[in-house]
């Protein structure tokens, strides 16, 4: 039997826009166990402390969360969706970017597939997943025309030497530039080595960790 299990958390209404890049953007990664009611109320009291999760990935049996803080993407409301299967996952997106929602992290873990979604003032109106080899270059080769459509890299996950990207076209959200940076998971200066990444309002958007690389997107809007 096909197995989905949803998380939904109804939250206070923002007020605050995209557009504000002038504020200091906080941000962190937080690992949380794969038990759903500990998780809920793990996320659930980051999300009360002023951040949003945008972008998952599992490690060592967690699933860890990048936040940012709420002025950066305000939201209304958050799931995170299991599937047992990338085709049961396809057959779901479809219908909660429908009803508002859009998928802001993808991650597989112990062969179980999860969706992170949003209710947000900023709408999606397809996704799409792209596979691409691990070549930076390329990478941004084969982002630029989609960046031009306003297509945004959300969330990537590492399957082998092939990286899955969980992509979406939002409404009012157009990126400037994008890039990916990699790093030690275990530095001591992890903190300081992403915010220096972040100069020139380079947002980190979406994760992934494999073997102790931490892979991160980073997006710059207009």
């Amino acid at each position: 039997m096909k197995r989905l299990l949803v998380l939904l958390v109804l939250l206070s209404i923002f007020v605050f826009g995209l557009s504000a890049q002038s504020v200091t953007v906080d941000f962190k990664i937080v690992g949380h166990k794969v038990d759903f009611m500990k998780l809920q109320e793990s996320v659930q009291s980051e999300i009360n402390n002023g951040y949003t999760p945008l972008g998952i990935t599992g490690y060592n049996d967690k699933l860890y969360f990048l936040y940012l803080s709420e002025n950066v993407m305000p939201m209304t409301a958050w799931q995170l969706s299991r599937y047992d299967s990338l085709e049961e996952m396809d057959e779901s997106i479809a219908g909660k970017i429908t009803n508002g929602w859009f998928p802001a992290g993808y991650s597989e873990l112990n062969g179980d597939f999860f969706i992170l979604f949003l209710e947000s003032p900023y709408k999606a109106s397809y996704y799409m997943v792209k596979d691409s080899e691990i070549d930076s270059e390329k990478l941004g080769l084969q982002f630029e025309p989609f960046l031009r459509t306003g297509t945004i890299p959300m969330d990537l996950d590492i399957l082998g030497d092939i990286q899955l990207y969980l992509s979406a076209q939002m409404a009012n959200m157009p990126a400037a530039d994008w890039k990916q940076e990699s790093f030690d998971f275990e530095s001591e200066n992890l903190q300081s080595e992403i915010a220096a990444e972040m100069v020139g309002r380079y947002l980190p958007w979406g994760l992934d960790i494999t073997e102790g690389v931490l892979r991160i997107n980073f997006i710059k809007f207009k």
